[in-house]
């Protein structure tokens, strides 16, 4: 395979330094880093300035891909995805095909994965992270026959469509996970459920700081792992970057910050108020500067508790509670005069056996994502390399042969096969289950359940019951007392139509607006029937 440098197939064009006062209210959209998210590129949210022929050297069309060339995401890339003309800013670079016959668009999107670490390499030479057209275009790329780099690219991009779309089912059961507590709790601050307000010093029997006093000084290389901060995620606990207490001093000094399984513990400094549940595995354990809390059994399951503070709105209630200057604080004293409201315990346990299986589903679709990952940089690997047979890669047979265990399970580890990444297959919503549609495995709902149970999904219905037909909510609401009266559900008209008019509003809705001639009547029909 010939390795030649990039510059040699392909330009990098630097932006235009507009000033503040170029900018404008309308006109055409300036795209600058912040502008480059997710390898994409939109003119959301840009600056705008008036359209003057001297910037026609710096436009930008659709399908342009753009690099940042400065600042702390030096080397993150995207494509630019909009049929509005837009302008490009300084430090940011504009990849320019010199012959399309030597380099493909697609490929070359590609190639940049695999050359951003030596960008981000070559960039951080100084204090602040910055780097050429000229640096960039030194680097030698594979440059496979076109032919090749257009099978390269098609493989590599249907890959990276799959983590995408694992991506997108993991933030789905997260947002499940959050319309389920407010369809069982309501909004707290409003409180129309009228549960009743406690302090933190009534729902906890234990309200303490984890150790504060030159806590270094009892570090040891192994021993009893002491937790701070940066270990404490929202509603896990992560296990990198741990530092140790000596066994001695965890027994004596330090033994009251020893922590239990079940305890809740929150971050006290920097991302306050951030909570986790102790779990077995890490019973005995000590901590570093956390607010240690042991919750009332009869009154507060410590999964209500977690996903509470974790909430936006737990969040905002811990923000207006922090001391301190710059470096803020959430103290002990704060946290048992807080209030927060305290549904019936039995309410709280039905959304702690929720949040227990959706977790358990969630740890599966991660671990297929790291195998989905894996098989990516594989890929990626061989193919630059020029070692990949394209004549014989089946991404199908990729995702078919993919195994994972059963991950956050006690019972001895299972294989799963197959994990679904969303089906591959144009299959009919009319046909599909809640299930499906979310891509769920069917081990996974042969031992919790149908999500349908639990959740349901307002475009789905619609989509399914009216692939073919105008939109009737009053037909809609026939079907839904059908199928989930008897889960204690009701046709919230209003609500419906005000989801309708929300829907219509988007520039990418799955519902349209059409006018019969016949009736003389407008017509609300599904955009689009198939799962994408």
């Amino acid at each position: 395979m010939e390795f030649v440098k990039l510059g040699f197939v392909c330009k990098l064009r630097n932006g235009y330094a507009f000033k503040s006062s170029n900018f404008t209210e309308r006109g055409v959209p300036i795209i600058r880093i912040s502008n480059i998210n997710d390898h994409v590129v939109t003119p959301q949210n840009s600056v705008r300035t008036i359209y003057e022929k001297q910037f026609d050297n710096f436009k930008i069309t659709n399908g342009d891909i753009l690099i940042a060339m400065s600042g702390a995401t030096t080397g993150k890339f995207g494509i630019y995805k909009s049929d509005e003309i837009a302008y490009q800013n300084q430090r940011v670079g504009c990849f320019k095909i010199l012959d399309e016959n030597r380099l493909n668009q697609d490929y070359l999107f590609q190639v940049l994965n695999t050359i951003k670490p030596i960008i981000e390499t070559k960039a951080n030479g100084g204090a602040q992270p910055n780097i050429s057209s000229n640096s960039i275009e030194g680097i030698e790329i594979p440059l496979p026959a076109l032919r090749d780099q257009i099978q390269i690219a098609e493989i590599l991009t249907k890959a990276e469509n799959l983590i995408q779309k694992r991506k997108e089912s993991i933030k789905l059961l997260d947002n499940f996970l959050k319309s389920t507590f407010l369809e069982m709790f309501g909004d707290p601050v409003k409180n129309e459920k009228g549960w009743k307000y406690l302090s933190g010093e009534k729902y906890l029997t234990k309200i303490t700081v984890g150790v504060v006093i030159k806590p270094a000084s009892h570090y040891v290389d192994e021993g009893v792992i002491a937790l701070r901060s940066l270990n404490i995620k929202p509603n896990r606990i992560d296990l990198s970057n741990l530092v140790y207490f000596s066994n001695s001093a965890n027994e004596s000094l330090l033994s009251k910050s020893i922590l239990n399984e079940g305890d809740v513990v929150f971050v006290r400094t920097g991302l306050t108020g951030t909570a986790a549940i102790i779990p077995k595995e890490l019973d005995g354990c000590n901590c570093i500067d956390l607010i240690i809390t042991r919750p009332k059994e009869n009154l507060i399951n410590p999964r209500y508790l977690v996903f509470f503070f974790n909430s936006d709105i737990g969040k905002r209630i811990v923000s207006s509670n922090e001391v301190g200057g710059i470096q803020k604080h959430f103290n002990v004293s704060a946290l048992k005069k807080l209030k927060i409201p305290i549904p019936p315990i039995e309410l709280q346990n039905q959304f702690a056996t929720i949040v227990e299986k959706v977790e358990s589903l969630k740890k599966e679709y991660e671990a297929s994502l790291q195998e989905l990952e894996n098989m990516y940089g594989t890929l990626s690997q061989k193919a630059f390399k020029g070692e990949l047979n394209l004549s014989k890669v089946n991404l199908k047979s990729y995702k078919v042969e993919l195994k994972t265990h059963v991950a956050g399970s006690l019972e001895p580890q299972i294989e799963v096969e197959n994990l679904p990444v969303f089906s591959e297959k144009e299959k009919y919503i009319k046909d599909m289950s809640l299930d499906e549609y979310y891509g769920i495995p069917e081990e996974i709902i042969a031992k919790y359940g149908s999500i349908e149970e639990h959740h349901q999904n307002w475009e789905f219905l619609l989509k399914k019951f009216f692939h073919n037909s105008y939109v009737d909510l009053s037909k809609l609401e026939d079907i839904y007392h059908k199928l989930f009266y008897q889960g204690g559900h009701d046709f919230e008209f209003e609500d419906w139509k005000a989801f309708v008019f929300e829907e219509l509003s988007k520039s990418k809705s799955f519902l349209k607006q059409k006018f019969n001639t016949k009736t003389n009547q407008l017509e609300l029909l599904i955009n689009e029937i198939k799962k994408p």
